[in-house]
């Protein structure tokens, strides 16, 4: 039976510069309860005669929660407190520990956080007594936007499947509700899909879409392919084009010298035959890696390819528009795209090509990165309503860069496995400003998953089981997360990381 903690088991951090800075320890300090609301309901009612109560309940209404509040107080010492010095948003942890030391942000058992926290009234208590000594303190009152993120230790697991080829790229669906008219009730990242390649060698061997609607209990591959035999499939994106309709669109990963970039879509889950786009008027061009395809929603839709092309698509990506056409690369290679929101994007490719847009990629204006080899992935992640916070993760010597200016200026971030020759970090990709998920591959390759739970500043290793690279990772949550890679041992890997299971 797990032990019960208790109030010495807990240690006390707050990051005061903001997510991805360093965490300050604040030992002796009490925190007071924390109070979430959640948002009360009121009940609809009309007059019932035949009911006991003399009302029959008709649907309800919600209110929205309020505001998260605690407070922290602390001695008054000769030296100024961090809570003193702290004048903007911050987040704010509480960390359960066990073994070793409370002043080690990594050791922990389980945690919360408040992303942002902020502080509000202050006490001053015990200043001065006319005959009696007592303990000057001082107050500070904390509100912070929920809700209260919930961590636990994480594993990483490998899924069962029989799809013997390496997959490339995944990504899940639908949304969590609860058991409605609409349906049953469905958890975050219960339906999705991974998308890989075609066997070595085979013309007429279709790569597979394999999806899950069991949250990775089992993986079953769609009734049709969508592209020829010996064309393997890069990346994947899904989004909704109805009130239940999930629409899938795929790109196509390898070169036909005979045709333009292909994308194909549907709206049934592959059941049925898949549309097939032509992208361009380029021939040749493909689909590089598996952030090659970026979507907000059906009308925000962009595909970066070979070439140094990127493609916008505002009807579900059945017409595509060129925006970027190989002015910025150089006829280098693009590898990824994402976008922050509607206008603000970044693109990357080989040779450290970066570009960005602040009007939905109508223009785009070449950036200068950090250093000279093949960006894999960008991200990005809001620290405040007026500073975005760029990462971008690389091939060549296992590196990954930040940057809180828009691309003027570059920082390098270490974590275990950082900087070996021949090595990548192959995804990035972040659940909200404090945690984010991360693949990284050795030059064997092998390949490890991290995890941050503080916007970037630290990243955790974690154990990885056997495999022989790792490709794309797609965040359900602080504790849930799905990775995706090269086949070893005869299947593809397929891991589910995730912590917090109750026992």
């Amino acid at each position: 039976m797990a032990e019960a903690f208790t109030s010495k088991k807990w240690a006390l951090w707050v990051q005061p510069d903001g997510p991805n800075t360093k965490p300050e320890y604040l030992g002796c300090h009490d925190l007071d309860d924390i109070v979430q609301p959640g948002g009360a309901s009121s009940l609809l009612l009309c007059f019932d005669h035949n009911s006991p109560t003399g009302y029959r309940t008709v649907g309800s209404t919600h209110e929205p929660p309020g505001p998260v509040t605690t407070a922290i107080t602390m001695f008054i010492n000769e030296t100024a407190d961090w809570m003193e010095t702290i004048n903007c948003p911050f987040p704010l942890y509480v960390q359960g520990w066990k073994c070793g030391k409370p002043d080690v942000f990594g050791n922990y058992v389980r945690w919360f956080a408040l992303a942002h926290a902020e502080k509000g009234d202050e006490t001053l208590a015990g200043l001065s007594r006319r005959s009696e000594d007592v303990e000057s303190t001082q107050a500070f009152a904390i509100t912070a936007w929920p809700p209260v993120t919930r961590g636990f230790t994480v594993e990483a697991m490998r899924q069962s499947t029989s799809e013997t080829e390496g997959l490339n790229d995944i990504a899940f669906c639908n949304v969590a509700k609860c058991a409605d008219e609409c349906g049953e009730s469905q958890a975050v990242c219960d339906d999705g899909c991974a998308v890989g390649d075609a066997a070595a060698g085979s013309p007429t061997n279709e790569a597979d879409v394999i999806c899950t609607s069991s949250g990775g209990g089992t993986w079953t591959a769609t009734t049709f392919d969508p592209f020829a035999g010996g064309e393997d499939i890069a990346s994947f994106v899904c989004f909704y084009v109805g009130a239940d309709t999930v629409r899938h669109v795929v790109a196509r990963g390898t070169t036909d010298a005979l045709n333009p970039a292909e994308i194909a879509y549907s709206d049934d889950g592959g059941v049925t035959a898949w549309t097939n786009v032509d992208v361009g008027i380029i021939d040749g061009q493909f689909a590089v890696g598996g952030n090659s395809l970026f979507a907000i929603d059906q009308y925000h839709i962009w595909l970066v390819t070979s070439g140094g092309y990127v493609y916008f698509s505002d009807d579900g990506a059945v017409t595509w528009t060129v925006q970027e056409a190989a002015g910025i690369s150089g006829g280098a290679d693009f590898i990824c795209v994402w976008f922050a929101d509607e206008n603000n994007g970044f693109a990357g490719g080989v040779g450290n090509v970066l570009a960005r847009t602040v009007d939905g990629g109508a223009t785009w204006t070449a950036v200068v990165g950090p250093v000279a080899e093949a960006a894999n992935d960008v991200q990005c992640i809001t620290r405040n309503k007026d500073s975005d916070i760029w990462w971008a993760g690389y091939d060549g010597n296992t590196r990954m860069y930040y940057t809180t200016d828009d691309g003027v200026t570059w920082t390098a971030r270490a974590f275990t496995g950082s900087g070996v020759a021949g090595g990548e970090v192959a995804d990035i990709a972040f659940y909200d400003d404090l945690c984010g998920w991360m693949l990284s591959n050795t030059s064997g390759p092998v390949g490890t998953a991290h995890r941050t739970r503080d916007g970037g500043y630290t990243w955790e290793a974690v154990a990885t089981p056997t495999n022989a690279g790792l490709n794309a990772i797609w965040p359900c949550g602080c504790n849930l997360a799905f990775a995706v890679g090269e086949a070893s041992g005869g299947t593809a890997v397929i891991l589910k990381i995730s912590g917090g299971t109750p026992s």
